[in-house]
């Protein structure tokens, strides 16, 4: 399933509960995907702009080619905390590395829809 696929069948309004572990806004859906044959949690998360999480990269040099890669493709982004991940026991784990980061998405301001006023 492709990411952009992923980001679109979640529905924010099955949020469960939440918690911030190092920085990293991490909400719990309640809702599952089966992942290598494994019931997984999905989860979203955020930085504490409130910016979508996006992928986690092992340098700052890899997470400055994703944003690049994705500005291309015309999508704001920014470098933060890497975002905690599950181990095999289900646990989520936090930052366990100072060098790994994250990238996130920019959260773009909805534009006001102005009303148009008929003319008499």
């Amino acid at each position: 399933m492709a990411r952009k696929d992923f980001f679109k069948m979640l529905d924010a309004r099955n949020f469960k509960a939440k918690e911030i572990i190092d920085g990293v806004t991490v909400v719990h859906t309640g809702r599952y995907l089966y992942v290598h044959k494994e019931k997984q949690e999905i989860l979203e998360m955020y930085d504490s702009n409130g910016n979508r999480f996006y992928s986690n990269c092992v340098s700052l040099e890899e997470a400055e080619k994703l944003v690049e890669e994705l500005k291309q493709e015309g999508k704001n982004a920014v470098i933060g905390p890497k975002a905690p991940w599950k181990d095999k026991a289900g646990q989520t784990k936090k930052n366990q590395s100072e060098n790994n980061v994250g990238v996130y998405i920019v959260k773009e301001k909805e534009e006001q829809s102005k009303e148009t006023v008929p003319e008499k």
